[in-house]
């Protein structure tokens, strides 16, 4: 998967051909359909393996006696890292290029992260936290703004991984009026 994600990501899926993916991995394309009967399946099995891979940094990090604050900077910084890994990053393929029953699998994966960052953000309301109006806001917000990361050309802003996350958990976190300014 480790193959055909970068060339997804780094060509697009479109321009991506399963002679492509069956040269980068040496084997011939019939192999490849031995194991996959698609080139969506194969876009599919990474968003799989990218949500999995996902779940697992967070069950690492995360634990429910955690305030809200707390459990929404554990999945900022595991979604942000997840965005940065050209394999991970996946997750958030661009649906357009889906069949319908692609489509509805990958948008089960996103209204599954979508929820655990709702479940956060309202224990984050309760525990007072976490201030804001309408949480479905606050997480596509969330989303939004760290979903954008994978347009962003990472190689030439020279920005180490760990330095975004920190950046961003202070952005959705803090804000960025005068307060939340670090030194």
């Amino acid at each position: 998967m480790t193959i055909a994600s970068a060339m997804f990501r780094e060509r697009g899926y479109d321009r991506t051909s399963l002679d492509d993916i069956a040269t980068g991995l040496s084997i011939t394309k019939p192999s490849l359909y031995y194991h996959f009967a698609s080139k969506e399946e194969i876009l599919l099995e990474c968003i799989s393996r990218g949500y999995i891979l996902f779940q697992q940094k967070i069950a690492d990090r995360d634990d429910v006696r955690l305030s809200g604050r707390e459990r929404v900077r554990i999945f900022v910084e595991a979604y942000v890292d997840l965005l940065q890994d050209t394999v991970l990053s996946m997750i958030v393929a661009d649906e357009r290029v889906m069949s319908e029953a692609g489509k509805a699998k990958s948008r089960n994966y996103k209204r599954m992260l979508n929820r655990d960052l709702l479940e956060r953000i309202e224990v984050g309301r309760k525990d007072g936290s976490l201030a804001f109006d309408d949480a479905r806001i606050v997480a596509f917000g969330i989303f939004g703004m760290i979903n954008w990361m994978t347009h962003w050309q990472s190689a030439a802003l020279q920005i180490a991984p760990e330095t975004v996350s920190e950046q961003f958990v202070s952005l959705i976190l803090d804000g960025i009026g005068t307060s939340a300014r670090r030194t």
